[in-house]
């Protein structure tokens, strides 16, 4: 295999995605309507998507794509009207480009590239009418178009295969660590394990492990510092697997459900008892060797275990 082949096995690919506000029009319609975007200009000056002067791509580029010898005379007005000229179609379902770049840093496909980072200045400076996700697009007024990185799909889809089989491992041996730590991993997810059967149990874990039930999106493990996974819960549930806490997170989940604790502002509070910024501080708290600390401790494990006796009626 070649040095040149080499730089090109990962294919950069985005798709230029059309955003649709108004459901009722028929399929027909939306398949032949066009909606399209170009450059744009700030006051008086139009932004270029690369400098002209850019000796890396933007001169090599516009070379290319204007088939004009760069530095000669008529040079930078023949750029400028080819781009105010350029009008880029986005089709009804979507208009993909390569923007792999060679191992010289210059794109393979000159064409998608100069496309793509016209619709990436309009991203960059904020225009409104392209966005980095649907919903985005969605909710401004102008948003007409959004990007769909297939790379990064495709790297989620291989987190959520890796994730799902590792939370699947942890369940296995869950299920032969005991009754305990399943009602404890159930309750921090704000379910009631104790009005559950084992069959329901299981049913409700493999619900978290699949998105199908709500899942804090960030989980704070013992030890270490805050671990977000947006949108990943079988991650989530695979950490918290591993926390060692776990029995006082359950509890100060219960507790909080059910307002004995409240949270404020990040401050977990206890009636008029400030016990820490966040569930870790509070817990690192109250499981102090102070007197203070015991004593706030033994009243919550009191108010816990009678709310157990409630959940179970």
């Amino acid at each position: 295999m070649t040095a040149e082949k080499e730089t090109r096995v990962h294919e950069e690919i985005v798709v230029l995605k059309r955003v649709y506000k108004n459901k009722r029009l028929p399929v027909e319609t939306l398949e032949k309507s066009k909606m399209r975007f170009g450059v744009f200009s700030k006051g008086d000056r139009m932004i270029m998507p690369v400098s002209i002067d850019d000796k890396k791509i933007g001169e090599r580029l516009y070379a290319e794509l204007c088939n004009f010898t760069p530095n000669t005379q008529g040079w930078r007005e023949t750029v400028n009207d080819w781009l105010l000229s350029m009008r880029i179609d986005v089709p009804h379902d979507g208009l993909p480009l390569n923007i792999t770049l060679n191992k010289d840093g210059y794109p393979y496909n000159a064409d998608h590239y100069i496309q793509w980072l016209i619709a990436k200045s309009h991203i960059d400076y904020k225009t409104g009418l392209i966005h980095e996700n649907e919903q985005e697009a969605m909710k401004h007024p102008l948003g007409m178009f959004y990007v769909e990185d297939l790379r990064k799909i495709k790297y989620e889809k291989v987190l959520s295969v890796e994730d799902t089989a590792e939370a699947m491992v942890k369940l296995q041996l869950l299920f032969k660590e005991g009754k305990d730590k399943i009602d404890w991993i159930l309750s921090f997810f704000g379910r009631n394990p104790f009005i559950m059967t084992d069959a329901d149990k299981k049913i409700a874990l493999n619900e978290i492990i699949n998105g199908q039930a709500p899942v804090k999106p960030t989980v704070k493990i013992s030890g270490t510092g805050e671990v977000a996974y947006i949108n990943r819960p079988a991650k989530v549930f695979s950490h918290i697997c591993d926390d060692e806490r776990l029995e006082y997170k359950a509890m100060f989940e219960t507790l909080e459900n059910k307002g004995i604790i409240t949270s404020i502002g990040g401050k977990y509070l206890y009636g008029d008892i400030e016990l820490g910024l966040g569930i870790d501080d509070s817990i690192s708290r109250v499981s102090g060797t102070s007197a203070e600390s015991k004593k706030i401790l033994l009243q919550l494990k009191a108010k816990y275990e009678e709310l157990k006796r409630e959940m179970t009626k």
